[in-house]
């Protein structure tokens, strides 16, 4: 009766390649193996809830999911991997009990936005009609629905975030086979990944190449660090941080204060992936012999880059100790070990922020999602949270391969000005700024007068920043342009 109370997780690779004893097991598990890969298995936890009820309206009634519960059709497929399978299980868990507590209160959000009335705007204003009658004039706002695009937005925001739909669940038929659109698709893009990037010296240059210089275009505007922070973040990542991340590289719980401090602040966005994915929570060769590992030169670049802006934030951010002395963020921490003899992080004794206020776990959550935030505009958004919502779709997941940068890139240069939350700032696409100025200049041009000085003193501080990174971009662009016309020759 054991297995029917173990976690319901279907073997990976590593399970079948340990219990292969001969050529005829081997060829079976690989066969189970491959067909996982494209269709639905009961294990399945990224499409949501697996069966679902009809509301009284005809549309989908959601729930909150509970996975690896329901028995496997085939228990000899059921993974021995306890350890991992508890994982996986325990992280479901604590997921429901989260999204237990808030998803009543979102529901009643999304049915607020979906019947909610706002005002109908031109050029910025309230639009109003008037009605006169006997010498008396009535003045009445227009209203509208809400805007269809906000109601999906939020709904797509429930299904991922609350419901953990990642990819929506549609089957086709092939040669008598059912099979997920979904996992074919993802089956396809990893083999195309291995192609294109497994190994690939060029591209994990490249790519720490065009994140240095985004890099530097925010240190230069000085919005969230500055380039002295910069070089401090170099220095201490290859000295302090580097070095005890990879005295632990195989090794499933980690110790040092370097990767006890990254999870902390959640800095490389992969706590919900290899929550999901057993073959992160091994260890030794087990770790190793991974197709992701086929990687590791992207992976490494990742690191140095997601880690490199938290320790210029770090810099940037102070705080007071208990002796009332101004220390950066990493070190208010320490290391300590608990009453289960594993070692955790705390914040020290006596933090508080410049303020005098007393540093918790809300600015640590604070902290962190900036951090996050200004990593997507630097080097794209990878992570299954914040990724686009056509990315659920087996096409748009196709469709966004190589190229989840270019969705915060564009609204980085060319958004309208909104909160963002996650930043605590207001922000607008910096080329949206600069166009602006230039609009501007051009009238005063046409008016027979120059201006410029004026304007920019009468400029936010946000503007000018943006200013300084429109500057940098193109200057950058023109050295990367000169410099390929001048090798060209050669």
């Amino acid at each position: 009766m054991l297995p029917y109370y173990l976690p319901q997780v279907r073997k990976d690779w590593w399970d079948r390649m340990r219990q292969s004893n001969d050529w005829k097991t081997a060829r079976n598990h690989f066969r189970e193996g491959m067909k996982d890969k494209v269709k639905r298995r009961e294990s399945d936890d990224e499409f949501g809830t697996s069966y679902g009820l009809e509301n009284f309206a005809g549309g989908r009634y959601r729930s909150l999911p509970i996975h690896y519960t329901t028995r496997l059709d085939d228990m000899s497929q059921l993974s021995t991997d306890v350890t991992s399978s508890m994982i996986m299980y325990a992280a479901m868990a604590t997921r429901y009990d989260a999204m237990n507590k808030v998803v009543d209160i979102m529901e009643v959000g999304s049915d607020v936005i979906s019947n909610r009335k706002v005002a109908r705007t031109q050029a910025g204003k309230p639009m109003v009609e008037r009605i006169k009658h006997k010498g008396r004039e009535i003045e009445n706002k227009i209203f509208k629905s809400t805007n269809n695009r906000t109601v999906d937005r939020f709904e797509d925001f429930m299904d991922i975030q609350v419901y953990g739909q990642m990819s929506d669940d549609n089957i086709i038929k092939v040669l008598g086979q059912e099979l997920s659109t979904s996992k074919v698709s993802g089956t396809l893009m990893g083999l195309t990944a291995l192609n294109a990037y497994a190994f690939s010296m060029l591209a994990g240059t490249a790519n720490v190449a065009i994140s240095q210089v985004h890099n530097r275009v925010e240190a230069i505007s000085g919005q969230f660090f500055n380039q002295k922070d910069l070089v401090k973040a170099n220095a201490k990542y290859f000295s302090k941080y580097l070095p005890q991340v990879v005295s632990e590289l195989t090794n499933r719980r980690k110790k040092t204060f370097a990767n006890l401090i990254l999870q902390e602040f959640e800095i490389l966005q992969n706590f919900e992936k290899d929550a999901r994915n057993p073959e992160a929570n091994r260890r030794g060769l087990a770790r190793l012999l991974t197709s992701n590992n086929a990687f590791f030169l992207n992976h490494m670049g990742e690191h140095y880059l997601h880690t490199k802006v938290f320790l210029q934030v770090s810099s940037a951010t102070k705080l007071l100790d208990a002796n009332k002395k101004e220390i950066e963020l990493d070190e208010a921490f320490e290391v300590y070990v608990n009453d289960r003899g594993i070692e955790t992080l705390r914040i020290k004794e006596g933090i508080t922020n410049l303020d005098g206020s007393a540093f918790t776990q809300q600015d640590i959550h604070k902290i962190s999602r900036k951090v996050a935030a200004i990593n997507h505009e630097i080097q794209g958004i990878y992570n299954v949270e914040d990724r686009a919502a056509a990315q659920k779709t087996a096409i748009g997941k196709m469709a966004f391969m190589f190229r989840k940068w270019l969705p915060p890139a564009l609204k980085r240069r060319f958004g309208k000005e909104m909160y963002s939350f996650d930043k605590g700032t207001i922000e607008e696409g910096y080329y949206t700024s600069f166009g602006r100025l230039l609009t501007g200049l051009y009238q005063d041009l046409k008016a027979g007068q120059f201006f410029a000085a004026a304007r920019w003193k009468h400029m936010t501080e946000h503007e000018k920043q943006n200013f300084k990174k429109v500057m940098v971009e193109i200057g950058a662009f023109i050295m990367l342009l000169t410099a390929g016309l001048a090798l060209g020759r050669y």
